[in-house]
């Protein structure tokens, strides 16, 4: 018999996703959407010299992308754009190939049922998205 695809603990993660929520004055928010599933994850990120501060948002997605969001939310804080950055390129790296190594990501080893579901890996990687793509409006303003 194969392992479950939700495990216990992605459902508690998912359940953890409904507090979070918007912040009030964000320095900067970013949506992403799959088009593949129809997920999407709003990060409002709060800065101080670059380094996040506070975390907030809104998630409308399967399991995975709101457990994703509730371990980007645990450990965003106290990171820069260019820490994010590799992180989710790591996380990518896992998602995709068998033998990579699981990302410097508190927890996100918990999502690994999915590294076999394709399908899955946008969801998975929607916050991370998210937060970069804010993260850029700081760096070139509108």
């Amino acid at each position: 018999m194969s392992e479950p695809l939700y495990t216990l603990d992605i459902l508690r993660l998912a359940a953890e996703s409904s507090a979070f929520t918007r912040l009030i004055a964000p320095d900067v928010s970013a949506t992403q959407r799959s088009a593949l599933c129809g997920s999407h994850v709003v990060i409002d990120l709060a800065l101080s010299d670059g380094i996040v501060t506070a975390t907030g948002g809104e998630v409308r997605a399967c399991a995975f992308g709101q457990a994703s969001t509730t371990l980007f939310a645990r450990s965003a804080i106290g990171k820069s754009s260019r820490e994010i950055e590799v992180a989710r390129g790591a996380v990518r790296a896992w998602l995709d190939k068998a033998d990579a190594p699981a990302p410097r990501w508190p927890g996100i080893e918990v999502l690994a049922p999915a590294r076999a579901k394709p399908a899955r890996h946008v969801a998975i990687l929607l916050p991370f998205d998210a937060a970069l793509a804010a993260l850029t409006k700081i760096a070139t303003p509108a």
